[in-house]
């Protein structure tokens, strides 16, 4: 499921919130906080090439104003 921008939250909510909810555990009523103290980090004694099998890096956000993938044109 893919956003077609921002108003697909609000248009198709009772579909979007539902799908919100099953993957990312999160309720409408939940709001995220971030905590930037790197001093709260814990970090195993010794990293060796059993700890990362495999990583994957994934840029998905937006900023306002500019379209989500699926509205971009050449």
């Amino acid at each position: 499921m893919y956003a077609g921008g921002p108003e697909t939250y609000t248009v198709f909510a009772p579909l979007m919130d539902k799908i919100i909810e099953s993957y990312h555990g999160l309720k409408t009523t939940d709001n995220h906080t971030s905590d930037w103290d790197v001093s709260k980090l814990t970090f195993p004694s010794a990293l060796d090439d059993s700890y990362c099998v495999s990583t994957r890096i994934r840029v998905a956000r937006n900023l306002a104003g500019y379209p989500f993938g699926t509205f971009i044109t050449p």
